[in-house]
């Protein structure tokens, strides 16, 4: 059995030594010896030594005693030193005699610094009482026969802790000169289980490649008790064992930092993961190397490393600390060198963090899987999988938190073995928190204090033959297809490699996603739709985990794109605990693009982010904390609530610190519509909108070009609590691209009362109902720039009847281009759009040029219409009807009560006024009612100001129809005052 730097047995003087001398040290030639006085409180018991190279840190040999033989003697280890480098040398005596080593004062151990050696090396030590916790380390030897088909051919070998999935040792003979040999690695913990992993390079390429091209074994040390044996002859059971390369970073004159904290993380720019890391907890020597394992050949790495020059024990930006960024492309047994230079880089460390588990014996052999999630975004920064749990005490590694945040680690072991997450008992989970200040741990037990975390799959694209994008940007993003809500989504600022990956958490079982994602070929930093851009989508129905394999081609999709707003918040401590919304309104069209919720304020520091805005265009984002924790909206100051603006140019974020300076946002309430077993109309248009039944008022509607899976939901914004609606909602079954009355196309209607965020459950049925769907009209506006902050009203009239279709206002024209919206047109029907800009904001219409006005004739021979207008001076006098008209009475002192007088004059004919008092700002409707109870006309119904109005009723329903002569009500409601008189029209 031949050793090649392995393991001897040396007898002298009646002293039997056991001396390790490790592979890979074939420069060292000098010998060290040990001159032992004075130790005669440790005749007997049992002395051990090890070398360890300062630059490396690796174990360089070692030798042990089975018992002192007196109190002077000598200890020898040949070849082991090598001129110039230096050496720590740590021993101990088995005081205690248990066989192994303990922590002083226990046994006695001590540790010696040989530096810079020059040759052949005496060192004499006198027993004394400065011990040192040497926290010594076990070897483990393999010994490995009949090797005869690998002869000449490459041999690696490394130890792995199953435990933690850490690399303690490797070696590698070029060459294989014996066929019986012997391997020894130092590292071994008592108590802790090894795999042994190693290969012999069968097709001679110079790397591993799966068996039976290469040959290669798994052997496992199981609860090591100590220093630990291991014997393998050549047989043909091999195993596939994903053998990983190690790249060596060797730094050379680092004086200025000797003595100081020394980290370095390999990113590879496959998929910008970590695959490793090493820590010094001082550097020892100027010139040293750290080792990393996780290599693979062929992929590209950078190498982040830093020296803590201020010493505070994290990392900071150059200068305080100095830092460095080498980059290289592996070859197999790579080697990076460095000289210390002032050419620092900025490399944004990230920490790791280890959950330490024991005890989880009931989940051996089950798969096991954690993520960490940032509690200020609400982000998953890393997640590990394990297919199976070997031992009952492992950890795992999630490098990417950062100090000052707090993180839930959440975790879960499928006790049912279906491969999936499955809320607890029926698979164990769990869920911890911590705050990082740098690296962190959680210490965790078995217990069955579960808890139902719920639990995001990856989506995995990974892309190749990207050769025309490099250096381009690229960004990827991932849609439900059942809500075409956005679930994630992944930015590189530069493709650094063709093969790359990128990846999203988000995804549910079950559900269907689209993956849009584009190389920005134009390089302007947006996204332009192809061939300006080269642009793509990719359909993936998710089962747990998914990965998508893409090509580079020419198959473009222009996807269209929604870019990423953020509300970054800060300083909201008052609300810990609290519920929290947010939505973003586009200014353009006053129509809500996307909200977030919040079940509870975690952090004081924390951000939403909403996608859906887009380049050029400008927002409100309302956002509120439910400081009276209703659960609902309250107007300030019961709730907290704020409105943010800001322009897009593309991502957008908005900076929030906590102030006073409420507004009340006037929050409207989502609808969800859910579907299911739609099969009958998948690939059909739908349409689906939301009516007030007492007002008999649109507040929403969506379209769908095409049902693309049979269960989806459809939401949208505007229902109001303690109302009551429907939803109208069909599927267009003959394809026309126009509703028809049932059965020729199919539809539906269901009620419902809110009481905040509503949902409504529908599966698919033959109760159809004619909804008599009527159409949108929506007008464009463009460079109304004359007219900024100005009133805005636009009214649709029926040409063939005169009768009002509907109309709408805005209080003040926001942004030069926008649209406004009228529902109500029929298909087939010609109207026209009366609109004006209240030019002398007087608050009322005037004939031009006093006010602006425009008239715009249109059809509607498809169903919904819309026309283009910019602005222009050819007015016409619309002759508006004041049939919401209401002034403020500015003279007036505020009222100290709400009041509700009698109209006058009363009787009336054609029209009345109607005056009331409004002590605070309030949410204020004036409505008109006949006899039986129906409302037929909505004069007021918005946020008021404090202070005394008159509001004029032209005796006209809401279409705008004449009412007959008799007795009507009108009724003032508020929040907190409601009054009705009577009045009558008399013709």
């Amino acid at each position: 059995m031949h050793s090649l730097k392995g393991f001897y047995q040396l007898i002298c003087f009646g002293i039997i030594a056991h001396i390790i001398l490790l592979p890979g040290q074939g420069r060292a030639h000098n010998n060290l010896t040990l001159r032992f006085t004075a130790m005669t409180p440790h005749v007997g018991q049992k002395l051990e030594v090890r070398v360890v190279d300062k630059g490396t840190r690796k174990e360089v040999g070692r030798t042990s005693l089975d018992a002192i033989p007196g109190a002077d003697f000598d200890v020898n280890l040949p070849e082991v030193l090598e001129i110039g480098a230096s050496y720590w040398i740590d021993f101990y005596a088995d005081l205690n005699q248990n066989g192994i080593y303990d922590s002083p004062p226990v046994d006695h151990a001590w540790r010696l610094n040989l530096d810079n050696v020059a040759g052949d090396t005496t060192l004499t030590f006198v027993h004394n009482t400065n011990f040192t916790d040497i926290d010594w380390v076990y070897a483990l030897t393999i010994n490995i026969s009949n090797m005869n088909p690998h002869q000449g051919q490459l041999f690696e070998l490394r130890v792995v802790d199953v435990g933690s999935g850490e690399e303690i040792g490797r070696m590698r003979y070029l060459s294989l000169a014996f066929i019986d040999f012997t391997v020894q690695i130092a590292g071994t913990r008592i108590g802790h289980s090894y795999y042994v992993d190693f290969y012999a390079d069968l097709n001679q390429n110079g790397r591993y490649d799966s068996p039976p091209a290469d040959h290669a074994w798994r052997l496992q040390a199981t609860n090591v008790a100590g220093d630990d044996t291991l014997n393998f002859s050549h047989n043909t059971n091999f195993t596939d064992i994903n053998w990983v390369d190690a790249v060596t970073l060797r730094l050379t004159n680092m004086n200025p930092h000797v003595g100081q904290k020394f980290e370095a993380r390999v990113i590879d720019l496959f998929d910008r993961r970590e695959v490793g890391r090493a820590s010094v907890d001082a550097i020892a020597v100027p010139d040293f190397s750290v080792e990393i394992p996780g290599i693979i050949q062929g992929h590209t790495y950078y190498i982040d490393f830093y020296a803590d020059l201020n010493q505070n024990g994290v990392y900071d930006s150059p200068p305080m600390d100095h830092a460095w960024r080498e980059q290289f492309t592996s070859k197999g047994h790579d080697t990076v060198t460095f000289n210390h230079n002032t050419n620092f880089t900025d490399i944004d460390w990230k920490y790791n963090f280890i959950l330490k588990l024991e005890n989880m014996n009931p989940h051996i052999g089950q798969k096991f899987e954690a993520r960490v999630i940032d509690l200020g975004s609400m982000k998953e920064v890393g997640r590990a999988s394990l297919d199976a749990i070997v031992v009952p005490d492992f950890q795992v590694n999630i490098p990417g938190i950062e100090p000052g945040k707090t993180y839930w680690v959440d975790f879960y072991a499928d006790l049912n073995q279906n491969g999936l997450y499955d809320d607890p008992p029926a698979d164990h989970v769990w869920r911890e928190q911590f705050t990082s200040q740098g690296d962190a741990m959680v210490m965790f037990s078995h217990n069955t204090n579960f808890t139902a975390t719920g639990w995001k799959y990856l989506l995995s694209l990974k892309l190749s033959n990207m050769t025309p994008h490099l250096s381009q940007k690229f960004e990827a993003r991932v849609i439900d297809v059942a809500t075409m809500e956005e679930v994630g989504r992944e930015s590189l600022d530069a493709i650094l490699v063709p093969d790359f990956a990128v990846h999203i958490p988000g995804l549910e079982p079950g559900s269907l996603y689209w993956v849009d994602f584009y190389a920005d070929l134009n390089q302007n930093g947006l996204y332009d739709d192809p061939p300006v851009d080269h642009v793509w989508r990719e359909e993936v129905t998710s089962q747990g985990d998914a990965i998508v394999m893409f090509n580079h081609n020419t198959n473009f999709t222009a996807t269209g794109w929604e870019y990423k707003f953020m509300l970054k918040l800060q300083g909201m401590t008052p609300h810990l605990g609290q519920k929290f919304e947010a939505r973003v309104i586009d200014l353009a069209t006053m129509k809500e693009i996307g909200r977030k919720s919040l079940d509870a304020i975690l952090v004081p520091d924390f951000q939403v982010c909403i996608s859906g805005v887009q380049p050029g265009r400008k927002y409100w984002v309302d956002f509120y904390a439910d400081l009276n924790q209703n659960g609902l909206y309250d107007m300030p100051p019961a709730d907290h609530a704020w409105r943010e603006e800001f322009s897009a140019g593309g991502d957008a974020m908005v900076m929030f610190m906590h102030n006073t300076s409420f507004t009340d946002i006037d929050w409207p309430y989502q609808f969800i519509l859910n579907l299911t077993n739609m099969n009958p109309h998948v690939g059909q248009k739908f349409e689906m909108r939301v009516v007030e039944d007492e007002s008999g008022k649109e507040v929403a509607r969506k379209k769908l070009d095409s049902i693309i899976v049979p269960n989806f939901q459809v939401a949208v914004a505007g229902i109001k609590p303690g109302k009551e609606y429907h939803v109208d909602f069909y599927a267009d079954l003959n394809q026309n691209g126009l509703y028809d009355v049932p059965p020729t196309d199919h539809a539906w209607r269901e009620r419902f009362s809110s009481n905040g965020d509503t949902q409504v459950d529908f599966n698919h049925n033959t109760s159809f109902v004619d909804i008599d769907w009527v159409y949108m009209f929506t007008l464009h506006l463009k460079a109304m720039n004359p007219h900024l902050g100005q009133l805005f009203e636009l009214r649709v009239v029926d040409e063939n009847s005169g009768d009002e279709v509907g109309r709408t206002r805005l209080e003040s024209i926001l942004v030069p281009d926008f649209s406004v919206f009228v529902p109500g047109i029929r298909q087939g029907g010609s109207y026209r759009a009366d609109f004006y800009a209240d030019f002398n904001q007087n608050g009322q219409y005037d004939s031009p040029p006093t006010d602006h006005a425009w008239r715009e004739a249109f059809t509607a021979p498809n169903g919904d219409a819309s026309v283009e207008f910019t602005h222009n001076t050819n007015f016409t006098d619309i002759q508006w009807p004041p049939t919401t008209g209401i002034k403020r009475d500015e003279t007036a002192a505020v009222p100290r009560e709400f009041a509700l007088r009698q109209n006058y004059p009363n009787p009336f004919n054609p029209e009345t006024t109607i005056e009331f008092d409004l002590p605070q700002a309030a949410n204020v409707t004036l409505e008109i009612f006949n006899t039986m109870g129906q409302r037929v006309n909505i004069l007021i119904d918005r946020l008021l100001t404090p202070g005394t109005y008159r509001a004029v009723w032209d005796g006209r329903d809401l279409a705008g129809r004449p009412m007959a002569s008799g007795l009507y009500f009108y009724r003032l409601s508020s929040k907190d005052f409601t009054a009705l008189r009577r009045m009558v029209l008399m013709k």
